[in-house]
């Protein structure tokens, strides 16, 4: 059977995961995880798009992703593809680096965007691998609370959105919100389709692309 084309239309905004195949660490140096970033920044000198939030773990990543007039499976393509030969020629290695295809869950931008970029953030912390988002390295959060400056993410817009006097602050509070709640997940508001939005902006889209629940 044919795999659905994903969807895409000039400023579609994607909560995008891509895995290691068979669970197998992605980034295992610091190296790795600079290769893969600056590799984000070439594809932006080339192409137009927004990165509102990114978190490398080990074993996979998480971006969320704003296109403007470039498909989403062009940039992704360019991107894994790229790591993929980067890494089995550092490591020796052939054949598939990741899980299939990367997921790309489509995300009302204007209800979920600063939603899905508190669970990217509250990654790291969640899986144990430190005590405070913004400890962690590889995060964009680091960015948006004003302790690092990161050139690939855009954190305009969600700064905006989140409002107060100070918006570094407040974005932190925002995060920090669910840092301690167990059973944090998004999963139970993803429709078929892997879409995040309201029900009239599912309805809307699997009306234009033709989905079948």
């Amino acid at each position: 059977m044919a795999r659905p084309k994903r969807i895409w239309y000039p400023g579609a905004t994607y909560h995008i995961i891509a895995r290691g195949n068979r669970k197998q660490d992605i980034f295992k140096d610091i190296d790795d995880r600079l290769a893969f970033l600056q590799k984000i920044a070439w594809i932006k000198s080339k192409v137009n798009f927004f990165l509102h939030s990114y978190v490398l773990m080990t074993n996979h990543f998480h971006l969320l992703l704003e296109t403007s007039d470039v498909n989403i499976a062009k940039i992704m393509q360019d991107l894994n593809g790229f790591y993929t030969r980067y890494f089995n020629k550092k490591y020796n290695l052939d054949g598939h680096l990741f899980q299939g295809r990367y997921r790309s869950v489509l995300v009302e931008k204007e209800v979920y965007l600063l939603e899905v970029s508190r669970y990217i953030h509250l990654n790291p912390a969640k899986a144990g691998m430190v005590k405070y988002p913004e400890d962690y390295r590889w995060s964009s959060f680091p960015a948006y609370i004003g302790k690092k400056s990161d050139s690939i993410c855009y954190c305009d817009k969600l700064l905006e959105m989140v409002g107060g006097g100070d918006s570094r602050k407040s974005y932190r509070e925002f995060v920090y919100e669910k840092l301690q709640s167990k059973d944090y997940s998004l999963e139970n508001q993803i429709a078929d389709g892997d879409i995040m939005g309201t029900p009239d902006f599912v309805k809307e889209i699997s009306g234009t692309y033709k989905i079948r629940h």
